[in-house]
């Protein structure tokens, strides 16, 4: 995967989040803990997963995404997953 495809990603996430917290995307980095930082209760979680999801065309578990940290493990976790093929 280049990085230009991980780049794409994070634009997606990072919109994705911005969306469902209605908050501004700048205001959004990787370093961010989702539940810490962004207060992501498990309804937000759900709803960027289900986009998540349908933008990039995969499936992503409970456990996988309980599993998800931070703003840039999720990216990581959609590029890794993407780069399957």
């Amino acid at each position: 995967m280049s990085f230009t495809d991980r780049d794409k990603i994070k634009k997606t996430v990072i919109e994705i989040v911005a969306a469902v917290l209605d908050i501004p995307e700048a205001d959004i980095s990787e370093d961010m803990e989702l539940d810490a930082d962004l207060r992501i209760d498990s309804l937000a979680l759900y709803e960027i997963v289900v986009e998540a999801e349908d933008r990039f065309s995969m499936r992503i578990s409970n456990d996988e995404a309980d599993g998800l940290n931070t703003v840039g493990e999720a990216i990581d976790f959609i590029a890794g997953r993407a780069g399957r093929g």
